[in-house]
């Protein structure tokens, strides 16, 4: 509780996620439900131009991630020809996006919704909804379903991976410990009820996950015995 406070008075309102997003609200940002600021105080949502930042339902901003609704450059022309063309555009993020580490949005750039942005990305111009893009600029790798495809292929092999962490502390590896990984060998109706009972690796629509196609094996004990 004291820790909190503190936090709340050094670092006002980058105390954390919520307080930022709070902030940024007042301040004329237009910003729906459910949205994440994982690292308030290294992330940048420009303070300059609020009123010109738009984001989504449900989407998620990591660390060190900047979203730009301005563009300063113009100052170098000032020095040079006494002029100050200043420049502001609508930023916009779409719903349930989520924004890799280290990424740029620029000013005026238009994220449509469903849309993952890979870590360290430079975002200009228009992103079409439900698709990964990547790089700087960003550019379009994959549509939404092909990255489904290959996040279901490496789903048993992050979990072996995962176990096998666990494993090298000498700890013995329990069914709780696996509890991301459950899909795996967990019967549907029992799946259900997990989901149903918590916030599933924290969605918002929990009715809405699919599980059934992940399972691989009829028991925990299958899945020890096949990693062993």
């Amino acid at each position: 509780m004291i820790k909190q406070i503190v936090k709340k008075i050094i670092y006002r309102e980058r105390s954390s996620g919520n307080a930022y997003i709070d902030y940024c609200r007042r301040g004329g940002a237009t910003i729906g439900k459910n949205v994440t600021v994982y690292n308030a105080r290294n992330t940048t949502i420009d303070e300059t131009s609020l009123q010109h930042i738009f984001i989504g339902d449900n989407t998620q901003i990591t660390a060190g991630v900047i979203v730009l609704a301005h563009d300063y450059s113009y100052s170098v022309l000032g020095n040079i020809f006494g002029e100050l063309p200043r420049q502001q555009r609508d930023t916009v993020i779409g719903k349930n996006v989520f924004i890799g580490m280290n990424s740029v949005i620029l000013m005026g750039a238009k994220i449509g919704d469903n849309v993952i942005v890979g870590a360290g990305s430079v975002v200009s111009g228009s992103i079409p909804s439900n698709s990964v893009c990547a790089g700087n600029p960003a550019k379009v790798i994959c549509s939404l379903e092909q990255f489904l495809d290959k996040s279901r292929v490496r789903f048993e092999e992050s979990a072996k991976c995962y176990y096998a962490g666990i494993n090298r502390k000498n700890q013995k590896v329990t069914e709780d410990d696996m509890i991301v990984y459950r899909s795996l060998f967990t019967e549907k109706s029992e799946m259900d009820r997990f989901v149903a009972d918590g916030n599933f690796c924290g969605l918002e629509n929990k009715k809405k996950v699919n599980m059934e196609s992940y399972r691989k094996y009829r028991t925990f004990n299958d899945f020890m015995e096949d990693i062993q």
